[in-house]
C-alpha cells in the first residue's frame, strides 16, 4: 500500500477517519443550527411585535459582529 499526504497528519494512516471526521462535524454544526434557530423564533415571538423583535435581533447581531471582529 503506498501512502501520500503528510506522516504526521493523523488521517496519514488512516485516511477513512476523515470521512468519519467530516461527517461528525456537519452533524455538530446542523445540530448547533437548530438550536439556534430554536432559541431565535423563541426571541421574535417574545410579544405581539415579531416585525420588530425580528428587526431589533438583526441589528443586534449586526453590533455584535462589529464590535467582535467577526468577519
Amino acid at each position: 500500500m503506498k501512502f501520500t499526504g503528510d506522516p504526521s497528519s493523523k488521517y496519514f494512516f488512516n485516511p477513512g477517519k476523515l470521512d468519519e471526521d467530516i461527517k461528525k462535524n456537519q452533524e455538530k454544526i446542523r445540530q448547533r443550527r437548530k438550536i439556534i434557530y430554536e432559541i431565535l423564533i423563541e426571541l421574535i415571538n417574545l410579544d405581539t411585535f415579531q416585525k420588530e423583535n425580528y428587526n431589533l435581533l438583526i441589528e443586534e447581531l449586526i453590533k455584535i459582529k462589529i464590535e467582535n471582529e467577526f468577519y
